[in-house]
């Protein structure tokens, strides 16, 4: 019989869920108030020119990729915690878990809500756009892909910094 190696862990991923959930959720409003909210609002006050309402969006998703930074840092922080002290290191390392299923767990437990967020928030802005016709969908595709990629490259960073150094102080 062959031997499978996972490079997800169920149970060490439902921990940091629960642990974790304060910041997806704070990430969710902040992005609910600065993309839909914030285009509902200022599309209520500006004329309805296909130009105007384009880069309202853009600009909206702007602002959330400048929020990026901060919530791919505290992310990190939070899904790495445990390399900040000795006990949660040993605790970690005491788990008959590969280091690879564990590193993974907690990047892939990190990033995915992050992501699910994006689209959830954008798929609103849409939804709340789709009856005045004055935004095209490639400036929503374009919104998306700028947040995505924002959030992927600062979390990306901010992971390696946090695995390279094992520091609290040097992340930020």
């Amino acid at each position: 019989m062959k031997s499978r190696i996972s490079l997800f862990n169920w149970g060490v991923s439902k921990n940091l869920l629960r642990r974790c959930w304060p910041l997806w959720a704070g990430y969710l409003v902040i992005a609910v108030l600065v993309l839909p909210a914030g285009v509902a609002d200022r599309l209520g006050r500006i004329n309805l020119e296909i130009n105007n309402a384009n880069n309202v969006v853009l600009n909206c998703g702007v602002d959330i990729a400048t929020i990026a930074v901060f919530v791919g840092i505290a992310v990190a922080m939070a899904m790495f915690s445990y390399l900040y002290s000795a006990k949660g290191s040993g605790m970690m390392s005491s788990l008959p878990l590969r280091r690879e299923t564990v590193f993974f767990t907690a990047y892939l437990t990190g990033i995915v809500p992050i992501l699910v967020i994006d689209v959830l928030v954008v798929a609103s802005s849409w939804i709340i756009c789709l009856g005045t016709g004055a935004v095209r969908n490639l400036v929503f595709a374009q919104t998306l892909v700028l947040m995505l990629t924002a959030n992927i490259a600062f979390y990306n960073f901010a992971v390696l910094c946090t695995v390279l150094t094992g520091s609290i102080i040097i992340l930020p």
